[in-house]
Parts: C-alpha cells; sequence; structure tokens
C-alpha cells in the first residue's frame, strides 16, 4: 500500500494578505502599452487605459508519493473566464486607428499552463 501526502503551497497566514483571483484595475505602475504594424496605417502604438487584469490566490497542492511513486501536482492559475471590449486609440506612422482590446471582467482559478 502506497502512503501520500499533500503539501498545501499556501501558508494560513496567507488568508490575511493574498486576495481572492478577482479582477483588478491595471494600476500606473503596469500600464500597457501595446504596438503593432497594420499595411494601411504603419507602425501603431497605444496605451491602454481602463483595462483589468487577472490577480490573486489560487489554491494549489503538490502530492507526494513514496517508494519512487510520481508526484501529482494539482496548480490553480487566476485567469480570466469573462471579458469586456474596451476601444482603445493607437497613434500609427501613416494614420491614427483604434482597435478594440479584451478586458477581464470575471476571473476564475482554473488549470495552469505553459504560456
Amino acid at each position: 500500500m502506497r502512503s501520500l501526502w499533500t503539501v498545501m503551497t499556501a501558508a494560513p497566514r496567507c488568508i490575511s494578505k493574498c486576495s481572492d483571483c478577482s479582477p483588478k484595475p491595471v494600476t500606473n505602475q503596469t500600464l500597457l502599452t501595446l504596438s503593432f504594424t497594420d499595411p494601411v496605417h504603419g507602425s501603431c502604438t497605444g496605451l491602454a487605459r481602463g483595462l483589468n487584469e487577472c490577480s490573486g490566490y489560487c489554491s494549489s497542492s503538490h502530492t507526494v508519493g513514496l517508494l519512487g511513486a510520481a508526484p501529482i501536482s494539482n496548480c490553480k492559475c487566476c485567469k480570466p473566464s469573462k471579458y469586456e471590449e474596451i476601444l482603445v486609440p493607437f497613434d500609427c506612422t501613416n494614420s491614427p486607428t483604434m482597435k478594440l482590446i479584451q478586458s477581464p471582467t470575471e476571473c476564475d482559478c482554473g488549470v495552469c499552463s505553459g504560456n
């Protein structure tokens, strides 16, 4: 019979210091500068304001097995689940333009990916 231990990554003190996974406004320190090249407008750059980002704590665990058994990881990451579209102005070399950018309105703890 194999014994298993579960190691929780969250310390009890995290409850008072870590926030739940939720959309939060992008702060001045993390304003997003977006850029792209368009055949009509040329090289474009815009500053995204009023956007949200998903941020906060998601419970994760790692189970260790005895006798060479493979460990089992249950990692959760804070990810967007619903979006709203925000119109962002771009300054371009040929002419200005506007583009719709997705901003999270709801976030959930989901399986982490390598991206």
